[in-house]
């Protein structure tokens, strides 16, 4: 595919904001290339198809195909999307995603979530909350019969 005829979407994981791909993005020759923070700042305990609805209706507006880049939750997101929007993507790099969440693991990890002071958080730029509700609503995730 030439340069100009797609666009490259990067998503990044949770607990991470859009400068995880700051330096990859430097690294590479591309006209098109779009990164994102997947969480509003003033958004409150959105889930997993809060954050897909989001890119869903920024994908559609996107007029030519589109290569989503995701690490982690970006690349669970990047699957989902491919799922719903399969003409709209012409391809994915996924990097460590998960098509079936150890639901035993993220109970795990919530909980200490749920223990952790804010401050950890603020770090992350994603409110506790948010990081509790995203995780919560994807433990039920499998992809394996997709």
């Amino acid at each position: 595919m030439q340069n100009d005829k797609v666009k490259i979407l990067f998503l990044h994981g949770l607990g991470q904001n859009k400068e995880a791909f700051d330096k990859t993005i430097e690294n590479i020759n591309f006209k098109d290339i779009e990164n994102i923070d997947l969480i509003p700042n003033n958004s409150k305990d959105l889930t997993f198809f809060d954050l897909v609805d989001m890119l869903e209706n920024k994908i559609k507006g996107i007029k030519k195909p589109v290569i989503i880049c995701g690490i982690s939750l970006g690349a669970i997101l990047a699957m989902e999307l491919y799922f719903r929007n399969p003409q709209k993507i012409a391809s994915l790099i996924l990097i460590a995603p998960q098509y079936k969440i150890p639901k035993m693991l993220m109970n795990f990890q919530n909980l200490i979530f749920k223990i952790m002071p804010e401050k950890f958080f603020k770090k992350t730029k994603i409110s506790k909350n948010n990081m509790i509700s995203i995780a919560s609503s994807i433990k039920n995730l499998d992809y394996r019969k997709k």
